[in-house]
Parts: structure tokens; C-alpha cells; sequence
């Protein structure tokens, strides 16, 4: 994906003065991933991006909303136990926040290539999650690119939380697994059993409604393939 340079994307937002800006990460239709640096710390400021479609005050009122909702996701996994980016600052009135560089590389990298012993990290995806879950949170995009490893640490970082929410059904913690599930089967067909099963045991170990929870996902996949059949 060829990205916008950073002149065009600082012309749709604003960004407080303290923060600088240094190069666009990431962008698509709903935000915009900058590297920045803010109180001399390396650091990725996320910006939601307005819409001209939308009359301007519910333009702002969503995007504000999104943004606080998705700040209170990263920072209440973190007090969970779950490994996420620290987040700095967040600007309500311009609609981003501002979180720590974390200095690694994506799981679905570290799969496909087999730079390193990876299904210990499955375990501790299990871990997470099961820290999530009990905590009433949804990640909502749980893909192996939503993982960053940390280069020296190499522990396991969920960023990301965009599509997330606060739950605690067990049909919305069975999607968050189906999500996952969906991609390793898709993604990394080559080893997606073995990091399934790391992924399940260590779940299984850290969250007491887990069977509940598998058996939900479950049902999911069997109305799914129902739902195929009768399509063909």
C-alpha cells in the first residue's frame, strides 16, 4: 500500500504543539498511525480522520467518542495484566491519542517467516486474552497482525483496539477466539494447528469461563457452515 506523505495527512488533522510528527505508519479510511515524538520519547500518535460526508458537529461527537472509547480499551487491558502500548496523552478535541513506540515486529511476520520459536507466544496470547475476558474486554480485531513482538523482550503486544468494546458475553468472547481462529487457518495454514492448540491450552489455564467460551465458538462455526449449505 503506497501511504500519503505526511504534509498531505497533517492538513486533515491537527496535532497539540508538543507533538511531533516524523512519519505516517499506517492510514486508512478511519485513521491515521503517525511516528511521532512527544516529551523527547519515541512515540505513535493515532488520529481519526474527519469525515466531509458527516454533518460536522456528528463528524466530531463520533470521532471524539471513538477515540475515548478506544483509549479506555488500551489502558483498562494494560491495568488487566495484558501487555499494551502506554498511552501518553489523549486529545479529545482533535481526536487522537498518543502512546509509546513499541520497537518490534508483527506476529503474523514472525510466523510466516519463522525468524523465532513462536508458539511460546501463543501461550501467552492464551494468557492475555484470558486477562481480557475476565476483565470484560473485547478486542474485536484479534488478527496476528494486531500483535507486535517486542524486539529485545520479545513479549507479546495486542494494539489495535478500534474495533473493540466492553463485554462480557460469551458470544463476543467466542467471536474475538473466531477471529483469531480465522486467521491463523487463513494466514498461516502451515502452522495454524500448533499455535491454536499453544493458544487454547494457555486460555483454558487463565480463564475460568473458557469451556463456556470454546463450546460458544463452537455453535458459531456450526451456524456458519449451516448457513453455507444452504446458500449452495
Amino acid at each position: 500500500m503506497i501511504l500519503p506523505s505526511l504534509d498531505d495527512v497533517l492538513s486533515e488533522l491537527q496535532l497539540l504543539p508538543a507533538i511531533e510528527p516524523i512519519s505516517v505508519l499506517d492510514y486508512c479510511a478511519e485513521a491515521v498511525l503517525l511516528r511521532t515524538r512527544y516529551l523527547n520519547r519515541d512515540c505513535v500518535t493515532k488520529a481519526r480522520l474527519p469525515k466531509k460526508y458527516r454533518i460536522e458537529q456528528l463528524d466530531n461527537t463520533i470521532r471524539q467518542r471513538r477515540t475515548i472509547q478506544e483509549a479506555k480499551l488500551i489502558y483498562s487491558a494494560r491495568q488487566a495484566g495484558a501487555n499494551t502500548p502506554i498511552i501518553l496523552d489523549l486529545d479529545i478535541y482533535n481526536h487522537s491519542f498518543t502512546m509509546l513506540f513499541i520497537d518490534g515486529v508483527p506476529l503474523r511476520k514472525i510466523v510466516d517467516e519463522n525468524l523465532f520459536e513462536y508458539i511460546p507466544l501463543f501461550h501467552s496470547l492464551g494468557k492475555q486474552l484470558g486477562l481480557l475476558h475476565q476483565a470484560g474486554i473485547i478486542h474485536g480485531d484479534l488478527t496476528t497482525s494486531n500483535v507486535i513482538i517486542e524486539e529485545q523482550t520479545k513479549l507479546a503486544y495486542f494494539i489495535d483496539f478500534g474495533l473493540g468494546r466492553f463485554s462480557s458475553t460469551i458470544e463476543d468472547h467466542a467471536t474475538d477466539l473466531l477471529v483469531l481462529k480465522r486467521t491463523l487457518e487463513s494466514t498461516h495454514f502451515h502452522a495454524w494447528k500448533v499455535s491454536w492448540d499453544a493458544f487454547l491450552k494457555s486460555y483454558l489455564a487463565h480463564y475460568p469461563k473458557a469451556k463456556s467460551v470454546i463450546k460458544r465458538l463452537e455453535r458459531i462455526e456450526q451456524r456458519g457452515r449451516h448457513a453455507r449449505r444452504k446458500e449452495i
